[in-house]
């Protein structure tokens, strides 16, 4: 130190050193393609604890992909306890998400021990465990989590009551019905079917929750109503179809067709033929829901009747995109290219269009992505055309309508916010787990966008689990 101090400027040494820490540090700093190549090279339990706990996003995602082939039953439940057990944060969350997906007795009161952590990752892991492995003399402090916590917490909180299976925590399912967090919904869902399955009570309080003013809440029952099935949820949503909220009778429609069955599609074709014209465009909607290819030419009448109301033909021509076929699509295509509609029928058109089969109708679409086709683009609201074509190909669902779903997701303007965002809300209903990085590295300034993102990683995620 002398040396340096009588030869060298103190502030120059002090440079040299922080370089050659810097050095040190980076050098030594393995890179998560680096990472990724030592678990795939054949890495030990240790390594794979590591990776569960990386701070970069795609080792982790590698690592929840593939771990649970690369060991042995043995080795997982040892590397998860391990984990579980551990004081550092990184590994405890990787040993808890690993108690989560293996068998290892005892997981529950392990986990359950960790429900008064002090940190909130570390809770929601937990909850995952004993949603897996349930623990009934945990359900005090669950219930005060799923009351008294944020969004994701709540979540988990009624993922865990929910393997329970305790019809006195129904209640506090149907008061989350409403929530405005997707996770929360879901969560809340899953449970309250997974409760009707024992507890005939779940039916008759959640058509109860249908007349809810709270309109949120009340398409969650009625979504839930379709999932569970059975005729005294049919006959519900059917009296609902016809007597309840116009706000809510297309959620009923929608639940009609969850639950399907040729009593239901019978019965709605029955309303569609002999009621008045409200009841009719629902009924319009429950057939679609249904996809009833034989109410297809009764569709297709409504829809061509000019007399008709506009909400049966708008509504008629939406079932299309289920009830009808290639034969159909030619109709529809030949309808709106050479008629003057209104522009919502030209838009319902063309989204129904995606349903049906066809190499016509993904030449219509190509045609109207490069402008090249005679559809009057004026006459039907703009970008009207083009945002229903995305729709149309996010109905598709084929390796074709994702490839152009990604092209022009890769070539539109930012400043195209209303295309944009529904390219995304596509991929939502289509993308695979390869979309979720182009989706996260898109520019998120508008606060609206980001929340369309999200959602729509989410709904990636949920199918792909």
């Amino acid at each position: 130190m002398k040396f340096f101090c009588r030869y060298i400027d103190p502030w120059l040494a002090l440079m040299l050193l922080a370089i050659g820490a810097w050095w040190l540090i980076a050098g030594s700093t393995v890179t998560p393609s680096a990472q990724i190549e030592v678990l795939e090279a054949g890495a030990s339990a240790s390594d794979w604890l590591d990776a569960l706990g990386s701070p970069s996003r795609e080792v982790r995602r590698y690592a929840k992909e593939h771990v649970l082939d690369a060991l042995p039953p043995d080795a997982l439940g040892m590397v998860a306890l391990e984990g579980a057990r551990s004081d550092d944060r990184s590994e405890r969350l990787a040993g808890l998400w690993l108690l989560g997906h293996v068998d290892v007795d005892g997981a529950g009161e392990i986990a359950r021990q960790y429900l008064n952590d002090s940190n909130a990752e570390v809770i929601i892991a937990a909850l995952d465990v004993l949603a897996r492995d349930p623990v009934p003399d945990a359900r005090t402090r669950i219930i005060d989590l799923a009351e008294n916590s944020d969004s994701e917490t709540k979540a988990a909180s009624l993922r865990a009551l929910g393997a329970l299976g305790n019809p006195d925590d129904l209640p506090l399912f149907i008061a989350n019905l409403g929530a405005s967090s997707s996770e929360v919904r879901n969560a809340t869902e899953n449970a309250i079917i997974e409760l009707a399955d024992d507890n005939p009570i779940v039916v008759p309080e959640l058509l109860a929750a249908a007349h809810s003013t709270d309109l949120a809440a009340a398409r969650g029952a009625l979504k839930i109503l379709g999932k569970i099935g059975g005729q005294e949820a049919l006959d519900g949503l059917f009296e609902f179809l016809e007597y309840g909220p116009v706000a809510l009778t297309s959620d009923a429609a929608t639940a009609i067709g969850e639950i399907g069955g040729d009593v239901a599609r019978e019965r709605a074709l029955q309303i569609f033929i002999t009621s008045d014209t409200r009841i009719r465009a629902q009924a319009a909607r429950a057939l679609g829901a249904l996809g009833y290819r034989e109410a297809a030419v009764y569709l297709w009448g409504a829809v061509r009747d000019e007399i008709e109301d506009f909400w049966v033909r708008y509504h008629s021509l939406g079932a299309l995109a289920t009830c009808g076929d290639e034969e159909m699509a030619g109709y529809v295509i030949d309808y709106l290219v050479h008629g003057e509609h209104d522009p919502r029928l030209v838009r319902m058109g063309l989204e129904a269009l995606g349903g049906m089969d066809g190499e016509n109708v993904l030449e219509l679409f190509d045609s109207i992505i490069a402008g090249e086709t005679d559809l009057d683009l004026n006459q039907s609201g703009g970008n009207t055309a083009l945002v229903a074509v995305i729709a149309g190909l996010g109905r598709m669902n084929s390796d074709e309508s994702r490839e152009r779903l990604r092209s022009l997701l890769e070539s539109t303007s930012r400043d195209h916010l209303e295309i944009i965002m529904s390219l995304i809300r596509a991929f939502g209903k289509v993308g695979t787990s390869e979309d979720i990085d182009l989706l996260s590295e898109l520019p998120q300034e508008e606060p609206v966008l980001r929340s369309v993102v999200s959602e729509a990683i989410r709904e990636i995620e949920i199918r792909g689990n």
